[in-house]
């Protein structure tokens, strides 16, 4: 919709009280009425934009931070800051920047960075929470994650990149560290169970940080190791064993294309960013008999299901799409193996995922802490929000009543920029 002067000039933004130039005009009701960009997502960037910075963005004791989740089941937030969603979100803001050129996305995106790294341990390792949690036990996968949202930082916000190759060098070098003999990697410090899953976490982070480190040598001997462990990990259906085959109560509530999707993305990676190891056919065709099985939960809408409802594992349900869990991974799953594969249908698979996503979003306009979201899962056979039949943990930490800043929101609404034209 265009909008006019009082002498019927057009114009180009509309702004504040201040005199301020906005990014969107909205009426009464909260709906968008006026977009200075005319991306394919631009309203639903809009709608996850203002979540992300009116709600979930904060400040205390003089840093920035974002909270963790809205919870829907108690209608209250969780205001700790974990060290993954921070820097998924900074890598967010980034990309804001780079899709309206807003100078105040590049300054907090900058500003998030430095509270993330100032919650670091002496070790080079994260806590689960960095700011006001109760859980500092440290995660590989929020460990591997940190660092892969950093190195794509870095790429954007290029006056500061020697600063965040440094801060993510901190971070891969640590995992290194913790690799176990095996070539796995534990899940958290209080659990130290091997699986699939948080070795591909740690393998991407580590292909990743390979073309910046002077140790080039211990990240592809690392990563190597990492994806021979992955190997016996392969059962019989193409599926990845699961954290809960591995150990039952780790991990129990995520899907089979959790593991699944997260797998695939590091295994892709390795072959991205070591496009001449030796071994990078081998991997490739663990990687593409994997493909396989998460192919068949792509339902007709785009949405990666739980699975295909052929094993005895919880939430193994073809009639869900797990966004906490297994959305955002299998966008990059996709949108990796299509590079190394030179597949259009695989990007198509990517986009089409994030086109689901863009049709997913929650309205409730009379619960601002809710309104223009991602919820945590959605009820794809019954299409509504009940996914009661879930099993989640005590927090409740999946489904549809979980609103989460990191996992969901930001990283969806990075991949919406990224595909918007």
């Amino acid at each position: 919709m265009s909008i006019y002067s009082l002498n019927g000039t057009e114009l180009s933004a509309v702004y504040d009280v201040e005199g301020n130039s906005l990014d969107y005009a909205y009426d009464i009701e909260g709906n968008i009425i006026f977009s200075r960009h005319q991306g394919y997502y631009d309203e639903q960037i809009g709608y996850l934009k203002d979540w992300l910075v009116n709600l979930a963005t904060y400040t205390a004791n003089s840093k920035t931070y974002v909270r963790e989740r809205y919870r829907m089941d108690n209608w209250s937030w969780s205001s700790g800051a974990t060290a993954m969603a921070m820097a998924q979100t900074a890598l967010t803001y980034l990309k804001l920047w780079e899709y309206t050129s807003n100078s105040e996305y590049l300054t907090t995106a900058r500003a998030l960075i430095s509270s993330l790294e100032s919650g670091r341990n002496q070790n080079g390792s994260f806590g689960m929470f960095i700011y006001n949690g109760t859980d500092t036990h440290v995660y590989t996968g929020g460990n591997s994650e940190v660092p892969i949202a950093l190195l794509r930082c870095a790429e954007i916000d290029t006056d500061n990149a020697s600063t965040y190759i440094a801060y993510a060098l901190e971070s891969t070098d640590f995992l290194l560290s913790i690799q176990n003999q095996n070539g796995s990697w534990r899940t958290v410090d209080n659990d130290t169970s091997q699986t699939a899953l948080f070795t591909a976490q740690a393998v991407t982070a580590l292909a990743m940080g390979y073309a910046h480190t002077s140790n080039q040598s211990g990240y592809r001997t690392a990563i190597e190791n990492g994806i021979a462990f992955i190997n016996t990990q392969l059962l019989p259906d193409g599926r990845i064993k699961t954290c809960r085959e591995v150990k039952p109560t780790t991990e129990y509530w995520r899907p089979p294309t959790s593991d699944q999707s997260i797998v695939i993305r590091g295994i892709a990676a390795a072959e991205y960013y070591l496009p001449n190891n030796a071994n990078v056919a081998d991997w490739r065709s663990l990687r593409q008999t994997l493909l396989v099985y998460l192919n068949d939960c792509i339902g007709t809408e785009g949405a990666v299901r739980n699975g295909l409802e052929t094993t005895s594992l919880p939430n193994d349900f073809y009639g869900l799409t797990d966004h906490v869990y297994t959305t955002s991974w299998a966008i990059e799953a996709y949108y990796l193996s299509s590079l190394v594969d030179e597949s259009e249908s695989e990007l198509a698979t990517s986009k089409g995922i994030v086109h689901f996503c863009s049709t997913n979003l929650y309205f409730n306009v009379g619960n601002v802490n809710t309104n223009g979201t991602i919820r945590g899962a959605y009820n794809i056979q019954d299409d509504n929000w009940d996914t009661s039949a879930l099993t989640q943990d005590l927090g409740n930490e999946g489904g549809a009543d979980m609103i989460y800043v990191g996992w969901v929101m930001s990283p969806i609404c990075t991949w919406m920029i990224n595909y918007s034209n």
